[in-house]
């Protein structure tokens, strides 16, 4: 049994062999009216009515005209879009709870979603479906295309492995694609000259008040701006991190001239709950606002360096490992599981390398070239 669907002017005209069955259906899609003078039923047209007749006739074989093909053809790619949407946001919720459910938090939560929700997006595939092969190939896709770094990949396998395992009970669907080589890159720091100069470029309180304790106790955004009245401990000079990385709790240093500059903050904005309390009522302030402040001040201040507010604490570990600071305390203060970790700043710090002279410096001083043509001639 046929359908036939046309469009004739701003009306659906259908016609079909008669059945009680058929006029059962037909009479279920609202909009749709018996015309005795042509012997059709018809419509006025929209793309929810023609879905709709469509829907109910799905089992029948149906004859369009070329408009109509082309609207059908375009409603039912939008319905298989729309129906991989909600298939995708269905397991990125699922993911999310077993996320929360062994632990995770916050960034990593986010992270391995948008992972497997853009792994989804791309591979079109059912959940069920994967293989080694399929996610060799998405990770060839992020280093060739995307140009993305290691521990993006890295972070992504991860989060394919927990899926793989938790989500769709597959423990081997990683099993055989490598952890990248970690790439050795150092963090930019910042002279102890260079963060005088950010800080004292600030006419805003708020903000120089935001840097200032990022700085001064190696503090990451996400655990700044989450500090509250109560973390401050003036007394002890001491600031209480709670649920920092790792959902640890720890205490980092309050110095002296950032309390100073607190102080100030607080009896010019009476916070209540957060310490900085952002736009949104209730809320503190974004990490996003955080790092625009700072590379407007940044950019305000001239330094020519690529830094981030992450900078900040990369500098205060540096600055406290050159000033003679135990490494064990630096790990401690800054909250890393391994001293493997903190031992970076070992290869940014000038304590050491400093001391080292240059061998073109002492063939310089030996040879017969004359000291007028020296590098401060230049």
């Amino acid at each position: 049994m046929f359908v036939n669907i046309k469009q004739d002017a701003n009306n659906l005209i259908i016609q079909f062999p008669y059945s009680e069955e058929n006029v059962r259906r037909i009479k279920s899609v609202t909009g749709m009216r018996w015309n005795k003078e042509i012997s059709c039923w018809v419509g006025m047209y929209s793309e929810q009515l023609l879905e709709n007749v469509c829907q109910v006739f799905k089992d029948k074989e149906i004859f369009a005209d070329e408009t109509i093909k082309l609207k059908m053809e375009r409603i039912k790619k939008e319905q298989k879009i729309s129906k991989e949407k909600t298939r995708i946001i269905k397991i990125k919720e699922g993911l999310v709870n077993e996320l929360k459910l062994h632990g995770y938090r916050g960034k990593t939560i986010k992270a391995y979603s948008n992972h497997i929700n853009r792994f989804l997006t791309y591979t079109n595939k059912n959940d069920d479906s994967f293989d080694n092969e399929v996610i060799r190939d998405y990770i060839l896709y992020l280093i060739d295309e995307k140009k993305v770094s290691n521990t993006y990949i890295n972070q992504f396998v991860s989060a394919v492995k927990f899926y793989g395992k938790h989500i769709i009970g597959n423990e081997e669907l990683v099993d055989k694609v490598p952890h990248l080589k970690k790439e050795n890159s150092l963090p930019s720091i910042l002279s102890i000259k260079e963060i005088g100069i950010i800080l004292n470029t600030f006419k805003n309180i708020k903000h120089k008040a935001i840097l200032s304790l990022t700085y001064s106790a190696g503090l990451r955004v996400s655990e700044v701006v989450s500090l509250t009245l109560e973390d401050i401990d003036a007394e002890r000079q001491l600031i209480h991190i709670r649920k920092g990385k790792g959902s640890k709790d720890r205490y980092s240093t309050l110095s002296y001239i950032s309390l100073g500059i607190i102080k100030e903050y607080v009896k010019k904005y009476h916070p209540q709950k957060w310490l900085f309390p952002g736009e949104t009522e209730g809320k503190h302030i974004s990490e996003r606002t955080v790092q625009k402040v700072f590379q407007n001040v940044v950019e305000k201040a001239g330094i020519k360096k690529t830094v981030t507010v992450h900078s900040l604490r990369h500098s205060f570990a540096t600055h406290l490992l050159e000033s003679g600071t135990d490494l064990r305390y630096i790990q401690e203060l800054l909250g890393h599981n391994s001293s493997k970790t903190t031992e970076i700043y070992t290869h940014v710090s000038k304590k050491d390398i400093s001391r080292i002279q240059s061998p073109l410096d002492r063939a310089f001083r030996n040879s017969s070239i004359d000291d007028n043509n020296s590098i401060d001639q230049l």
